[in-house]
């Protein structure tokens, strides 16, 4: 069970991340 918690907590993390960065690749692709 803590395992799948913590899981879930990386997966969430990385999810917060890429969406981060999403804007990041845009205005890189733009220039």
């Amino acid at each position: 069970s803590l395992n799948r918690q913590l899981r879930y907590r990386q997966d969430e993390y990385k999810l917060q991340i890429y969406q981060r960065n999403i804007p990041i690749r845009i205005s890189s692709l733009s220039r």
